[in-house]
């Protein structure tokens, strides 16, 4: 009976199960780390350089609000991007009066309508910006390529965060190549924001 009533309380969770004596000896290995609040302040890296990438869907004006709004606290450079997906998927063609994809004509006619797409995006996000705060340093790119590609080689041009919605316009890119933010979130070299 004795046995019993000496064992050792524990702290449990889903994820977490410490004893009462793990816990007293991480709590004084902490103690012997002093570390003034400098020191700690100046070892987080600040925020300088933000990337939103944008499809015109409404996940990705989440994304670009939050980053707005995130703004306000730690004023960064906002890059807005938007990808110009030079990808074609073909079909069978012509089929019902659509033109098919080896059509040389048809193919540059698709590339020019999907740049002045890209740019309509980009203007529309750009004076959302420009009308959330004037002040803020915001500027405008066009990338060409596969989304998740464009956002992550943009991104290795000096961004400290990545922020992006969750879900895009990508549908067909989604069944076919996955999820846009899955792949950026899992080859990013900077931390991603995925609003949800």
């Amino acid at each position: 009976m004795s046995n019993r009533n000496n064992k050792t309380p524990v702290v449990a969770s889903p994820q977490v199960s410490i004893s009462h004596q793990q816990s007293k000896k991480a709590a004084k290995a902490m103690n012997k780390v002093k570390v003034s609040e400098n020191e700690e302040t100046s070892k987080l890296k600040k925020l300088e350089k933000i990337l939103v990438a944008v499809d015109g869907s409404e996940k990705s004006t989440e994304a670009l609000d939050f980053a707005l709004n995130l703004n306000k606290m730690i004023c960064a450079e906002i890059e807005i991007l938007t990808v110009n997906q030079n990808t074609v998927y073909p079909w069978i063609g012509p089929v019902a009066g659509i033109p098919s994809t080896g059509n040389p004509s048809y193919m540059k006619d698709f590339y020019k309508k999907q740049k002045q797409y890209s740019e309509k995006i980009l203007d529309d996000a750009y004076k959302r910006a420009e009308t959330f705060d004037p002040e803020f340093k915001v500027s405008k790119k066009v990338v060409d390529g596969t989304p998740a590609r464009g956002i992550l080689k943009e991104a290795d041009n000096g961004f400290d965060l990545i922020v992006m919605g969750s879900r895009g316009h990508g549908f067909i890119d989604e069944l076919i190549l996955g999820s846009v933010s899955k792949r950026v979130v899992d080859d990013s070299r900077v931390p991603v924001l995925v609003v949800k």
